[in-house]
């Protein structure tokens, strides 16, 4: 299906996708706002001159989780090495459980989904190695899935031949930028265009 051409038929599409998505329809409605509404928001400033600007997950994020991750592994590990000589079910479920560990760091370290940069310039994106130029994005949107205390964010972007490509970016939003502030160099580089 095509994605309609005016601001309120595009968010109604965007929202039902959203309901589509959920399990069964049920849980919180996802909130969706566009980046000229979110760009105005942001107090901050943008250096004007600048060529381009790489959004990416930040380095705390990158080097932190590993680390929680190695504790964990090492936790295990010398639970493992002590309950050796002891029970065989204990020792068989803590070397999986170490082997899990070791399993969900790996995909945390070299996961393509999370480790992925945006590149915005006055030509357009580049989103995982795909290029969108200004002239061929409609427009660009944030949708916000609460759980619980914590937040999913995705960037859709409505473009000029119908379709919709959609990004999760929880892991560059954070520390390094909001998307306030992602919104601000959006709206910055499209109108330089």
């Amino acid at each position: 299906m095509k994605i309609p051409f005016n601001e309120k038929e595009t968010l109604e599409y965007l929202s039902q996708q959203e309901i589509n998505d959920t399990v069964f329809g049920l849980g919180r409605v996802p909130e969706i706002a566009s980046v000229r509404d979110l760009a105005v928001s942001y107090k901050g400033n943008i250096d004007k001159y600048q060529i381009e600007k790489v959004l990416k997950r930040s380095k705390i994020d990158r080097i932190s989780k590993p680390i929680i991750y190695l504790v964990f592994i090492i936790i295990v590990s010398v639970s493992i090495y002590n309950l050796s000589n002891s029970e065989i079910g204990t020792f068989f479920v803590l070397s999986l459980l170490w082997l899990l560990l070791v399993i969900v760091l790996l995909i945390d370290i070299l996961s393509k989904d999370k480790n992925f940069s945006i590149l915005l310039s006055q030509e357009g994106m580049i989103i995982k190695d795909i290029f969108y130029p200004w002239n061929e994005v409609y427009q660009v949107y944030f949708i916000i899935r609460s759980h619980g205390k914590t937040n999913a964010y995705f960037m859709a972007l409505a473009l000029d031949s119908g379709t919709s490509d959609k990004y999760e970016i929880s892991d560059i939003v954070g520390v390094g930028a909001s998307i306030e502030k992602i919104a601000a160099y959006i709206v910055h580089f499209k109108s330089r265009a």
